[in-house]
């Protein structure tokens, strides 16, 4: 939820040609978005010995709670790092891997 007053950063997707702009909170475009949720990722893993008690199956709100991002864009940023082999995917969560 954004109130009035809050400080948030957001991304530019378009000038219209009335002069108003339309924002969004995510990164434009597939590949900026993962690489920003990624890096979110990995930062939270350091943080945490290397492990986070999140996966596929975790609660929507606990995802938006612990890393301040959407399940969907958690899923597809987990995918991206699990490919690049960073992580382990575990039933009790996601483990960096060694």
């Amino acid at each position: 939820v954004i109130n009035p007053g809050d400080k948030i950063k957001g991304y530019v997707k378009q000038v219209r040609e009335d002069g108003k702009i339309d924002l969004a909170l995510d990164p434009v475009g597939f590949k900026q978005s993962i690489d920003v949720y990624s890096q979110t990722i990995l930062t939270a893993l350091e943080e945490n010995n290397g492990m986070l008690d999140l996966n596929d199956k975790s609660n929507p709100e606990d995802i938006k709670f612990l890393l301040g991002m959407s399940k969907k864009a958690f899923k597809k940023a987990i995918g991206s790092l699990y490919k690049q082999k960073k992580i382990v995917i575990l039933k009790a969560g996601i483990r960096l891997k060694e």
